[in-house]
């Protein structure tokens, strides 16, 4: 005894592909939004100090700090002063412990600024720390 008609088609079971459209996108954009975030940080121009012994991307993915000329200190494009500093590298040591820390001082900037910085970095437990600088133009080639 068969309960089903045999002049009724059978349909094929489908995949909605909407959804999965819909999370691909967003996926694809949040990839974007987040890499750009990360290529901010080294937006900022400042003119580091050339280095013969330098490593090429040595710390690619890092947080970098950067000291202007002025000795603004600025992450990621925000401007912090030395005690909200500390309040940030306490953040960043609880989340992030082993995260490096690359200090892209201008070569005008006071070095006082540049080790105040690394010595709060070692001070929270970042020990990762190094200092941002250029090749040297005879080493380019």
């Amino acid at each position: 005894m068969s309960f089903t008609s045999e002049s009724r088609e059978r349909t094929q079971p489908t995949i909605p592909l909407s959804g999965m459209i819909d999370i691909l996108f967003l996926l694809l954009i949040f990839f974007i939004v987040t890499s750009a975030m990360r290529e901010s940080e080294t937006a900022m121009e400042v003119n580091l100090q050339r280095t013969a012994t330098g490593k090429a991307g040595a710390a690619t993915i890092a947080t970098h700090i950067t000291v202007t000329t002025e000795g603004k200190i600025f992450i990621a494009g925000v401007e912090y002063t030395i005690d909200n500093l500390k309040t940030k590298l306490i953040e960043i040591a609880r989340s992030f412990p082993s995260e490096p820390i690359v200090i892209r001082g201008d070569k005008t900037s006071d070095l006082g600024v540049t080790v105040e910085i690394m010595d709060l970095c070692r001070q929270y437990g970042l020990n990762n720390v190094a200092i941002g600088s250029r090749k040297k133009a005879s080493e380019l080639r």
